[in-house]
């Protein structure tokens, strides 16, 4: 018996992650495209947009945070993905804006154990602006993601 499409997807999803965090890139970028294509889902939609900023084709990567954000508008985790690569793109203020109304999102999972220090503390600072812009260019916080 054929798996329901929403549970392929999740399948697909989970299994380009794993693919891409063991270095077959293409592999896992080609299992996160089917798995999109089985059903769209925004997760997978945000970890295409990661993989292509993290490739550094900032138009690809938009591509995927719109599709993200057209599917669930309101989620946080949409929201903040999409505030990163704003200020990737030189959208500073409006992305400085995102984060600060969702600053408690800022350790969320695509923050690795080495960053949580950095944030906290630039948390307690009234001006967290320069972490928040620096925060997803680090490979250790990509490659927990």
């Amino acid at each position: 018996m054929r798996a329901d499409p929403l549970s392929r997807a999740v399948a697909l999803h989970g299994l380009g992650k794993i693919t891409i965090h063991e270095g077959q890139f293409k592999q896992g970028l080609h299992l996160m495209e089917q798995s999109v294509a089985e059903y769209p889902l925004a997760l997978a939609y945000r970890n295409l947009a990661v993989y292509w900023n993290s490739e550094g084709d900032l138009v690809k990567g938009n591509e995927y945070t719109q599709k993200a954000l057209a599917l669930d508008p309101k989620d946080p985790y949409n929201l903040v993905f999409a505030a990163v690569f704003m200020a990737a793109s030189g959208h500073r203020d409006e992305a400085l804006r995102v984060a600060q109304a969702n600053v408690n999102l800022l350790p969320a999972p695509t923050i690795s154990r080495q960053s949580t220090r950095r944030i906290a503390n630039a948390r307690k600072r009234s001006n967290s602006q320069a972490h928040f812009y620096q925060y997803e260019r680090y490979h250790a916080v990509r490659s927990k993601e």
